[in-house]
């Protein structure tokens, strides 16, 4: 179905972590856990996290090994399906989110490097189409706004990393992609004729999430 850019947000997660302690998580296939309170779900990738488990509620038991972090969404998920009725709650920081200021436009592009890996024939018959591996996946966030402060040059000089949450409708807040992103460019404008604006653009720093329920 289709949706008109009106509808469209922005949410943003910066500055540095707050401490949460013995948050609960929810699961529905005993694999993977998420977070309960969802204004914890963007969390800080460079803070201690403690991971614990219980079968009853009452006895818990710190795990070091046989899981991962998603930082972006708040989830631990395992390599394999836990015991049915294990309780699992965390320890560590989240960065508090909220809607990006007089924002006009988003955008987000993932590509993946792409080698040449044509070769000769070996056969009587020229080789005519080219061949490809493709490698790495990159990507980046577009954002634009009508200038305000210098908040976001500001992050810019300090090499922060940022949550950036690109919301296709407000209502909802889903669908919506979810990474975590470094500023790499601010470009703020002035015409004579128009009102002053500023364009951003962020390196994804990892994974890229569409997230739909």
């Amino acid at each position: 179905m289709a949706t008109h850019g009106r509808k469209a947000q922005i949410l943003m997660a910066s500055g540095s972590g707050v401490t949460f302690t013995n948050e609960a998580f929810s699961t529905g296939d005993l694999t993977t856990y998420t977070i309960s309170n969802s204004a914890k779900r963007y969390w800080d990738s460079k803070a201690s996290f403690t991971v614990q488990t219980s079968p009853d509620g009452t006895t818990w038991t710190t795990v070091t090994i046989g899981f991962s972090l998603q930082f972006v969404g708040g989830k631990v998920i395992f390599g394999s399906a836990q015991p049915s009725g294990t309780q699992v709650r965390v320890s560590g920081k989240y960065r508090v989110y909220a809607a990006f200021v007089d924002a006009t436009a988003w955008g987000c592009d993932v590509e993946r490097d792409e080698k040449e890996n044509t070769t000769m024939t070996t056969t009587s018959t020229p080789t005519i189409w080219r061949t490809w591996q493709m490698g790495l996946l990159s990507g980046s966030f577009k954002l634009s706004n009508w200038l305000a402060d210098s908040t976001y040059l500001d992050l810019l000089s300090q090499d922060i990393s940022l949550i950036a949450a690109l919301v296709f409708d407000a209502s909802t807040t889903l669908p919506r992609l979810e990474a975590e992103v470094l500023l790499k460019k601010d470009s703020m404008n002035a015409a004579l004729n128009n009102l002053l604006t500023e364009d951003l653009e962020a390196r994804i720093n990892g994974p890229v999430y569409l997230v739909t329920s």
